[in-house]
């Protein structure tokens, strides 16, 4: 597996510089898990130890707009699309049923139906008389 891991700054124009890059990386070396900072859409609400209301609405607001996939989509779109949401591969005799997410517009965007997919998956399976199989959940959006 590999993984990346990243830290992005505050400052809004660096991150923009910062996430390209991240997304560049990520492309070239394929990386399974990329590890992102705690609040990586958001200013860090705790930069001060001075309390600041203004920071703190900022981050309330955008942890509320939605999970990571909107957050992200809604300030760089299509850059979590660029993985489908499901997939099935094959490693030697084990078939690897890789689930990235069960949101419902992820699977919109890939034009995927989850239903069918299963059903063809356990279809393609059966047919090829596949033993082995490890259902690998690495991200659950719901």
């Amino acid at each position: 597996m590999k993984v990346t891991v990243c830290q992005l700054s505050n400052d809004p124009d660096i991150f923009a510089r910062d996430w390209e890059r991240l997304v560049a990386h990520v492309a070239a070396e394929r990386s399974d898990l990329v590890l992102l900072p705690e609040m990586p859409f958001s200013p860090w609400f705790a930069c001060s130890p001075q309390y600041d209301s203004k920071i703190w609405k900022s981050t309330v607001k955008a942890i509320k707009s939605g999970d990571l996939s909107t957050i992200a989509d809604k300030h760089y779109p299509g850059v979590l699309q660029e993985r489908l949401p499901i997939r099935l591969e094959y490693r030697n005799e084990i078939a690897i049923l890789t689930v990235r997410t069960f949101s419902a517009r992820a699977y919109q965007s890939a034009k995927i139906g989850y239903p069918t997919f299963l059903k063809n998956t356990f279809q393609e399976l059966e047919e090829k008389k596949t033993d082995h199989l490890t259902i690998d959940l690495i991200a659950k959006n719901r």
